[in-house]
């Protein structure tokens, strides 16, 4: 895309008008000066500019045509104008097909100050596409040409989602580094909103990793810019961690008086969070070994988020498996893990698809199926290749020796090995 010099800019309107050289000069300048504004060996001032503009509008009325164009048209430079247009387009992106015209402008008039816009918004665009591996890449982009011009005032929201991605591709570890970057950034550059939600992400991180305490730490900080009058949904996500954190340390009580004091406040029945509630609440019966309780539970969270929240109905699913696992029922814990797979991966939810192997290891393994357990190894490694968990990938891969091993396919056995040696 090509953007007009002053002196194509005024010779097509020009044209358009199908006037001479000489109507122009009724401002005062000569015809040569005209013809040296045309062929840009003139500048024109930002009040000569808007002299020719009125002339034009002007002569178009006394022709009956219409003429609309902005009072500094004539004035701006091209890439001033590009830069326009990038922004406008920017706003206005709706999808990734329309960004590469947007890309060959900033890199034409090697705009600087609006690639890291670009990166963001296409990184933003595809992280709501549920691509966060490519979606961590344009936000890292975001990030490094922002602080090439030195602007940082997006860096705690860009740190915070690059935790995101890594988090939502089952990174903790490296997720947590850049929660903590986006925490320290939003201090320093007084980002109250980010502040608030990159303590719940830590708080989140840290229970999945198991520091226990670490989490509890950042749940009550997060807990305290909480108010259940104003913000009632954050206040309920954080006090659905406060209660994991006590089922992480096995006082179930706690926790399930936690949960039955927060359900007394929902004026929504459809609330989602109500839903996730009653799915916590009910993995706590599985556990003290309260089957109908647990079950009653798990129907009344299917009831909601099957009308609320349709994309996260594989938690569901999954607790539901646990609980038939727990009693034995190993055919009905294969029904409700299939079903929880194949939502998981339309939603595209890494963390419950990766959970739902996990039971279907534990199924095969009861049924002593080897074909199938192969099979859900080499899934939960496809989920994991873009992760840095070293330690979960080497299991795996030992689990896949051993059959091997007993398939007495000792060439297998090796190659599974030396990619345990090898990481």
């Amino acid at each position: 895309m090509k953007f007009l010099t002053t002196g194509e800019k005024l010779r097509n309107l020009r044209h358009q008008l199908n006037i001479e050289q000489d109507a122009l000069t009724q401002i005062g300048v000569s015809r040569n000066f005209i013809s040296m504004l045309e062929n840009n060996k003139r500048e024109l001032t930002e009040s000569r500019a808007m002299q020719i503009t009125e002339l034009l509008r002007k002569i178009a009325e006394e022709k009956d045509m219409d003429f609309n164009i902005a009072d500094d048209y004539l004035f701006i430079t091209p890439c001033e104008e590009a830069e326009r247009y990038c922004c406008t387009a920017l706003d206005n992106l709706k999808s990734l097909a329309e960004a590469s015209a947007i890309y060959e402008v900033i890199n034409t008039y090697n705009l600087n100050s609006i690639r890291p816009r670009y990166y963001l918004a296409i990184a933003d665009m595809l992280f709501e596409e549920k691509n966060y591996s490519k979606a961590f890449i344009n936000y890292l982009d975001s990030l490094h040409s922002y602080m090439d011009i030195k602007e940082h005032i997006k860096m705690p929201y860009i740190y915070n989602r690059l935790g995101r991605c890594r988090s939502l591709n089952l990174d903790y570890m490296e997720a947590l580094f850049y929660f903590i970057k986006s925490y320290e950034a939003s201090l320093l550059y007084g980002d109250e909103k980010t502040k608030k939600v990159v303590l719940y992400n830590i708080a989140w991180c840290n229970i999945n990793i198991n520091n226990i305490d670490s989490a509890l730490h950042y749940i009550n900080r997060y807990l305290e810019l909480c108010n259940k009058n104003e913000t009632f949904d954050d206040y309920i996500r954080g006090t659905i961690l406060k209660a994991d954190y006590y089922v992480r340390i096995q006082e179930f009580e706690l926790a399930e008086k936690i949960y039955n004091k927060s359900i007394k406040l929902f004026a929504d029945e459809y609330n989602p969070l109500l839903g996730y509630i009653y799915n916590n609440l009910g993995d706590i019966y599985v556990k003290i070994n309260s089957t109908s309780l647990a079950l009653e539970c798990f129907d009344k969270a299917q009831s909601i988020i099957e009308k609320a929240d349709i994309a996260r109905l594989s938690h569901t699913l999954i607790h539901k498996a646990n609980l038939f696992i727990s009693t034995n029922d190993y055919s009905e814990a294969l029904l409700q893990t299939v079903q929880a797979i194949a939502y998981a991966k339309s939603f595209k939810d890494t963390e419950y698809l990766y959970k739902g192997y996990v039971l279907l290891e534990t199924i095969y393994e009861h049924f002593n199926n080897n074909e199938k357990l192969k099979q859900v190894y080499k899934d939960m490694l496809n989920l994991l290749d873009d992760t840095s968990d070293a330690n979960a990938k080497m299991k795996i891969h030992a689990k896949l020796s051993i059959i091997s091993i007993k398939d007495n396919k000792l060439d297998t056995c090796l190659t599974y090995l030396k990619n345990i040696v090898n990481m």
